[in-house]
């Protein structure tokens, strides 16, 4: 089944619980939408793990039925927030790469404290999650084209001053 349901939502998930051959490399597309990317990703390098993270119950059963439909046994999908899964449900230092793309539904300037990489949970998750070098330029270039600069920007330098290891200066997309 691609839907992930954790046995225990209040412990900490192992990669085995997750994938059936936990030792590839392991990404995750947070806020994953209709899956589209997710599966894209899959479809792309069936030598990784991707994990789609998404609240909302129709966007997450539209990602399952692209990926059954697919047969991707490389890709599943979590409906939980976002901050959760990176601080408590992620075995720590297991993630390769993150994907967020286009993370902000709030635009306007006085709805910044309503951005999930404003909260300090979620960076604390984030750090908790990731391999040394998962975060890439690349791919903060990427939601740089896609939204907006000084918020990518922030995400990145944030992430860098936290944990400058943390931070790739290339990928291989």
């Amino acid at each position: 089944d691609p839907v992930l349901v954790p046995a225990d939502y209040f412990r900490e998930m192992r990669l085995e619980e997750i994938f059936a051959e936990p030792a590839r490399p392991f990404e995750v597309d947070l806020g994953c939408g209709d899956g589209g990317f997710l599966e894209q990703l899959a479809v792309r390098h069936p030598e990784r793990n991707f994990l789609g993270v998404e609240r909302l119950m129709g966007r997450v059963e539209k990602t399952a039925r692209r990926l059954a439909r697919r047969g991707l046994a490389n890709a599943r999908v979590l409906r939980l927030e976002s901050g959760y899964v990176m601080g408590w449900l992620l075995p720590p230092q297991s993630v390769s790469r993150l994907h967020l793309l286009c993370p902000d539904p709030w635009p306007k300037k006085a709805h910044w404290k309503h951005r999930i990489i404003n909260d300090a949970g979620f960076l604390a998750g984030l750090e908790r999650v990731l391999v040394p070098g998962a975060l890439t330029g690349e791919e903060v270039a990427f939601q740089r084209r896609r939204c907006r600069r000084n918020y990518d920007e922030g995400v990145l330098l944030e992430v860098r001053r936290r944990s400058p290891d943390r931070v790739a200066p290339a990928c291989e997309y």
